[in-house]
């Protein structure tokens, strides 16, 4: 999984709270919801800045919340089940990206979105991911995780997908 999950989890089994996930979703229940926004858009961000500094590169972390970097809509549920604070990404804004990297600074950007009515909604990362590469006009995305990778419905590793082939939805 992604070092946000990781790190998220960490936080909340600290707090003594239970994260529930449900078909592979993570559920974000009110009880665990500041410690996860607190989690992914705070703390950890100190964590990848350190690292990219060691490396010599200038960054900054940012959520996606910020400057409306990324817009979220409450997740429907799935078979019945409420996800709670979390929220499918409906569309990415470059301008605070485009800004920074102007700058020379690369952004680290967490999987939290602007929601409805200000509200704050974890997203999927990966989702989150493709929507800023979209947004940014990238011509490549790259993931880094701990997993196989994307499995077809025969469950084999796809070595690669472009933006024609991936499925919608």
């Amino acid at each position: 999984r992604c070092v946000w999950g990781t790190v998220v989890a960490q936080c909340a089994l600290s707090y003594c709270r239970r994260r529930r996930p449900h078909l592979g979703w993570r559920c974000t229940a009110e009880a665990t919801h500041e410690v996860e926004v607190s989690g992914v858009a705070g703390g950890v961000h100190k964590r990848v800045g350190a690292w990219w500094t060691a490396r010599n590169v200038v960054c900054a972390g940012i959520s996606g919340a910020d400057a409306g970097t990324l817009i979220a809509e409450v997740h429907p549920p799935i078979d019945g089940v409420e996800l709670g604070h979390v929220g499918r990404v409906i569309s990415a804004n470059p301008t605070l990206i485009q800004a920074m990297m102007t700058c020379g600074i690369l952004p680290v950007i967490s999987s939290v979105a602007q929601g409805p009515g200000g509200t704050l909604l974890n997203v999927n990362a990966d989702s989150a991911a493709a929507a800023i590469a979209t947004s940014v006009g990238a011509r490549q995305l790259h993931f880094i995780t701990d997993v196989a990778g994307l499995l077809d419905s025969s469950g084999r590793v796809v070595p690669s997908l472009t933006a024609t082939d991936a499925p919608l939805g």
